[in-house]
């Protein structure tokens, strides 16, 4: 459970750096908001649904040796 309320906080503070880059990245690749909005919502929807299968995995293989790699493959999946 631990596990699962760490991944969310990370995923949280990801989103968070991601809003604070949004005006960098929006002139650097001469997006518009409307297009940048939309990556904005993806990545949220990625990360939603990324916890809930990593909290899966943890419960499925009950091993705590394999947790930090899949904490460590969300973060991949996320970024």
């Amino acid at each position: 459970m631990a596990i699962l309320i760490i991944g969310t906080i990370a995923g949280l503070l990801n989103q968070s750096s991601l809003n604070t880059a949004l005006p960098n990245i929006m002139g650097e690749f001469r997006l518009s908001a409307s297009t940048v909005q939309w990556l904005t919502t993806a990545y949220a929807l990625v990360t939603g649904i990324v916890v809930p299968i990593t909290a899966y995995l943890i419960q499925r293989f009950k091993r705590k040796e394999e947790a930090p790699a899949e904490v460590s493959a969300e973060g991949i999946a996320v970024k």
